[in-house]
């Protein structure tokens, strides 16, 4: 027989209790945020996403856990979460032309856009990219408009000629991706496309005759998350294409998140955790992100 397929299926936990370190977006809105950074002479970020964007929940799973992250947002950063469905986050969806979730735009400390990015973020890359941006200069509150480290144009000579407003056509939807993906999900016009893409997702890419069966797996030892999904259909075409590239134990786990069923991924079943960390590096060295999980966790 061939190796078999591992499941292991748990009741739901609490999301809160899973790890103690998650990163704390700011409370307030936009504009407060802005006001605090400008006072703290730090940088601010903004991430777009929606309860329906499933890279967007990947990523509170891995990037916004990833402590390295944490540590340096809460010193250098205001982190913002905009819902492009919330009343607040329609006409802010509109101002910066977000088209796909996530988008991360951020802004320096005087609140000129400075970098805009339309796609999923492993730990690593995100604290590069916070990083680059954070220079004496785009902490100052009183940033030059057209300086190296900023998008804004220089200050005109003159009036520039108005340009009539682009009417752009709204992406159509696509099933969500891992976090290793650089693809995003757009941004539904509609409930009804939003219910078409949702129907699509269920199907899209999984179908197909899959061997396998399901052992109940005691809760210990050490494994790497690698994906959150809400369709049943992709964690099967997932935990397979895992298990041929890894030829480890592939663990799924059923939980909730947002009132929502996900089924979070899991590679390999390590003893001990140095292992689950020494394997996370190397399934990163092949374009796997993940993060490791004590599967005591999972009661």
């Amino acid at each position: 027989m061939k190796n078999p397929l591992w499941l292991l299926i748990l009741l739901p936990l609490l999301i809160g209790a899973e790890s103690s370190t998650q990163l704390k977006f700011h409370s307030g809105n936009l504009r407060g945020a802005s006001d605090l950074a400008k006072a703290e002479g730090k940088l601010y970020f903004v991430e777009f996403m929606a309860d329906y964007c499933y890279i967007c929940k990947m990523m509170d799973e891995t990037t916004w856990r990833d402590q390295q992250v944490v540590d340096y947002v809460n010193v250098h950063y205001i982190p913002v979460k905009v819902n492009v469905d919330d009343l607040e986050g329609i006409p802010l969806k509109q101002k910066y032309d977000v088209k796909v979730l996530p988008t991360f735009i951020i802004f320096n400390a005087a609140g000129e856009e400075v970098g805009r990015y339309e796609e999923s973020m492993s730990g690593s890359k995100m604290l590069a990219t916070l990083t680059k941006y954070n220079t004496p200069q785009n902490r100052s509150a009183t940033a030059v408009a057209g300086s190296p480290n900023t998008k804004s144009p220089s200050r005109p000579t003159a009036k520039p000629t108005p340009k009539p407003p682009v009417k752009v056509q709204p992406s159509p939807p696509v099933a969500a991706k891992s976090p290793t993906s650089k693809s995003s999900d757009p941004v539904p016009p509609s409930a009804s496309d939003k219910e078409k893409a949702q129907a699509r997702k269920f199907t899209e890419g999984s179908q197909g005759l899959y061997e396998f069966y399901v052992q109940r797996r005691a809760s210990e030892g050490f494994g790497v998350q690698v994906g959150v999904y809400a369709q049943y259909g992709n964690v099967l075409r997932e935990a397979a294409n895992l298990e041929s590239k890894f030829h480890k134990p592939i663990l799924v786990n059923i939980n909730t998140l947002d009132d929502q069923v996900v089924y979070r991924i899991i590679v390999g079943a390590f003893e001990f955790k140095a292992e689950a960390v020494s394997y996370g590096k190397e399934m990163e060295s092949k374009g796997y992100t993940g993060i490791v999980r004590d599967l005591s966790q999972y009661q």
